[in-house]
């Protein structure tokens, strides 16, 4: 028996028996997180699909694999059957809405509402979800609504305070409000060695708001366009 890891105690465990899907899918959502084993993790889950099609969980990893690959159809039937199989699946809610944003972007507003309902449907049901959060804030910007765009993002670096993406588009949105100093404290406080694309944005932030920073002091200041990291 494995030891329990500290601060849990046994007696709050519960232990229950697994079904043959449920046992299946374990292994082949191991498999899909190691690199050597994708594609068998991949054709394990098709496996267990046709022996169990309503099988939630299976469902939506395929639809994320398919989302990974850009097959955007084969992803929206996963992560739909998904949530009609089980409507409070949280990361099936909010994979339908990330599936928008990659497939379509995030300049329609019809797009922009459909993954607003998602994500509220998602966070709703998992309050600790930060990629929720980070999205939905991309949304709320997208739409105009910088205010909640901000509350959003905060709540997602609050939750993944180590998330450089999140920490970025926080001072993004900082820079969309005109308020440069905590964009600058942001910006200077992400670590992106080795990562020459993000380094480059950084550097054109930190130039929008050093340059804000001067002209709030006396004159109207120009908004830069909104650079954001998308998922």
């Amino acid at each position: 028996m494995l030891p329990v890891p500290p601060g849990i105690s046994r007696d709050d465990l519960t232990v229950s028996d697994l079904s043959a899907s449920d046992q299946s899918f374990i292994l082949a959502d191991v498999h899909l997180q190691s690199p050597d084993y994708e594609q068998r993790g991949f054709e394990e889950l098709k496996q267990l699909l046709h022996a169990a099609p309503g099988h939630g969980p299976a469902l939506r990893s395929l639809g994320y694999v398919f989302l990974q690959t850009r097959q955007f159809a084969e992803a929206r039937e996963c992560f739909q059957h998904a949530i009609t199989v089980n409507g409070k699946d949280a990361r099936a809610h909010y994979y339908s809405a990330l599936l928008i944003s990659r497939e379509r972007g995030f300049n329609d507003l019809a797009d922009l509402a459909s993954m607003k309902r998602q994500l509220e449907i998602a966070i709703s049901l998992d309050p600790g979800s930060a990629e929720a959060h980070s999205l939905l804030a991309l949304v709320q910007t997208f739409r105009g609504d910088s205010a909640s765009g901000l509350e959003s993002m905060q709540k997602a670096v609050r939750l993944n305070p180590h998330n450089e993406t999140y920490r970025f588009n926080l001072a993004q949105i900082y820079l969309h409000t005109r308020n440069a100093d905590p964009a600058i404290a942001l910006l200077q406080g992400i670590d992106s060695s080795g990562n020459e694309a993000l380094t480059k944005r950084i550097a054109e932030s930190m130039k929008n708001a050093l340059e804000m920073r001067v002209a709030s002091a006396g004159r109207s200041v120009s908004v830069p366009g909104i650079l954001m990291l998308t998922p």
